[in-house]
């Protein structure tokens, strides 16, 4: 087996061994689903649209979730195709396996994708929801769904997509203003 899934294998345990408790398994089950097919932050990003002064940001945050959903379920995960943790190392688990690859962490990508967003344009705002983000990320390694390199990759993923996502925006409201001033 690889050192480094060795030392993935051997942090995950550790989690198992030294953090499990019936509190946290009650909540990381749940929060963890908050998370499912990334419902909350679509829910977010449909609060935000439907808030005249925030439509944009609701807008952003959900072309940054189709993008996660597209680069992180779409193409990494079908390339890479790395099993997950269960499946090298059987244990009893909290949730129900899922049958996607394990890298990188599709919760953790769209968290991040939504999170960052929201922290690009409300900094005090998104520092909370990279909280909520880092959590989700969290979730995933003590249900033992990922290997801590899925959920550090789907982190990078999700804040590359906002800011790609973002960048596009501030692009084309520049295309836009000069056209406009010409």
């Amino acid at each position: 087996m690889c050192p480094v899934i060795t030392t993935e294998l051997q942090i995950l345990l550790w989690i198992q061994d030294h953090l499990s408790s019936p509190v946290l398994d009650w909540f990381f089950v749940h929060y963890t689903h908050l998370g499912d097919k990334g419902l909350m932050w679509i829910a977010i990003g449909l609060f935000f649209l439907f808030q005249k002064n925030y439509r944009p940001l609701g807008a952003l945050i959900l072309l940054s979730l189709l993008g996660s959903l597209i680069v992180t379920n779409g193409i990494l995960k079908n390339w890479i195709a790395r099993p997950r943790p269960y499946s090298v190392f059987p244990m009893d688990l909290l949730i129900d396996k899922n049958p996607e690859f394990s890298f990188p962490s599709g919760h953790t990508s769209a968290s991040f994708a939504a999170a960052w967003m929201i922290f690009i344009n409300k900094k005090r705002l998104g520092l909370y929801m990279l909280v909520f983000a880092v959590l989700m990320g969290c979730s995933r390694l003590y249900l033992f769904m990922h290997y801590p390199t899925d959920v550090i990759g789907g982190a990078v993923v999700g804040i590359l997509i906002a800011e790609g996502i973002y960048w596009l925006y501030d692009w084309w409201r520049i295309k836009r203003l000069m056209k406009y001033n010409n």
